[in-house]
């Protein structure tokens, strides 16, 4: 028994031995903190908060015409027969859902536009953090924001390394008036 304790200490002891003495490197970043601060990442939410402002216009102005319809409607209703009640409703009714799909539509082409204009900034910045991670000799890169897909308990600073003012240089972002740290 004292043998296969002590052999089992003793592999235990090795393999602890091995593990500490193989420098594993950590770096961090946050890629949307990195998003924010790309001059091509303003461009497109320009773009995109243009759009929104035309789209919302539109509908608000086809509302506005709804509700006037609607109204125009509701004073004349007593005066009308039946039959031409019916025949408004139906139209109103049909208006409405011309409305809540242009709505729908205008909804739908706005997210599939930010998709185009996100997805390359994205890339740039997976490029870039590859690029840094591996001229770093880094062994693994995390995210301190991803959610709970990766939860770090521990990570001693001296062996961690933010590499987020690296990855905007990369970036080609002028880093001289930001700082390091992810904006935390």
């Amino acid at each position: 028994m004292k043998k296969l304790i002590l052999s089992a200490f003793l592999l235990f002891s090795a393999l602890s031995s091995q593990v500490s003495a193989q420098a594993f490197k950590v770096g961090f970043t946050d890629p949307e903190y990195l998003l924010v601060l790309l001059p091509e990442y303003k461009t497109a939410m320009q773009k995109l908060d243009t759009l929104y402002a035309a789209d919302q216009g539109e509908l608000r102005q086809k509302a506005v015409d709804f509700q006037g319809l609607v109204q125009d409607y509701e004073a004349k209703s007593p005066l009308m027969s039946q039959q031409a009640r019916q025949s408004k409703e139906e139209e109103l009714g049909a208006l409405q859902n011309e409305l809540e799909q242009l709505q729908s539509t205008k909804s739908a082409r706005l997210n599939r536009m930010e998709q185009e204009l996100m997805q390359p900034l994205l890339t740039k910045i997976s490029v870039a953090i590859n690029k840094v991670s591996k001229t770093r000799g880094l062994d693994m890169v995390i995210s301190p924001r991803a959610g709970n897909s990766m939860v770090l308990l521990y990570l001693k600073d001296e062996e961690s390394a933010d590499i987020s003012l690296d990855v905007l240089t990369e970036l080609g972002v002028d880093t001289s008036a930001v700082q390091s740290g992810n904006g935390q």
